[in-house]
């Protein structure tokens, strides 16, 4: 459930180059790549912040605790919760500001990666310069085969929840490829990468 170090390098090198003033996390974990970016986030602006959205309560006091080690508590925050009621509260919150996101990090129930999407795209929570990066969207190299990449007879048994989920993955990747918002790309990277971002229209 938790991302690579590599991964994490990663992170933290993207909120380098891209240099965010606002990043949201969906699904915090262990405070992990909440770090990775916080650390970031730190050097390039003094007034960045991250929220991260986790609905286990246990995971943030945990999450909570390596963030004060890092001396990043001023930086990163926790809102406890369902991801939908969680940004469906940020937009509560900033009504009226209107404040976006420069950079989405989402990485939490697979199930329920449309929702999220639709939920940011709604709310219009991605700045018009931001990127979403989206984790496991090709789920333990299942998802192709979900796509019709490979013959089923040539399919190595996997369990039914993995089949499912990859099912789901593969239609939110459809899902965001339809979407004429916004110009997506998928990297076989890890447990496969998706970089979205909103057009520009001219």
């Amino acid at each position: 459930m938790m991302i690579s170090p590599l991964q994490a390098k990663l992170l933290h090198q993207l909120v380098c180059i891209f240099k965010p003033c606002r990043v949201l996390e969906i699904g915090g974990f262990t405070g992990y790549s909440a770090i990775a970016m916080g650390s970031a986030l730190s050097l390039s602006s003094p007034n960045a912040k991250l929220i991260s959205l986790e609905s286990n309560i246990e995971h943030i006091r945990l999450a909570s605790c390596y963030v004060q080690k890092a001396k990043l508590s001023s930086v990163i925050s926790f809102i406890a919760g369902s991801a939908e009621d969680s940004i469906e509260k940020l937009h509560e919150m900033q009504r009226g500001k209107h404040e976006m996101f420069d950079f989405i990090f989402l990485d939490a129930n697979k199930n329920a990666y449309t929702n999220y999407f639709d939920l940011i795209m709604r709310y219009d929570l991605l700045s018009d310069n931001g990127i979403m990066i989206v984790d496991n969207v090709l789920h333990w190299g299942q998802v192709h085969k979900e796509a019709g990449y490979e013959e089923a007879a040539n399919r190595q048994k996997i369990s039914k929840n993995v089949r499912k989920v990859a099912s789901k993955v593969h239609k939110f990747n459809k899902h965001v490829k339809e979407d004429p918002r916004v110009d997506v790309v998928i990297l076989p990277l890890f447990d496969g990468l998706s970089i979205i971002r909103k057009k520009h229209v001219s």
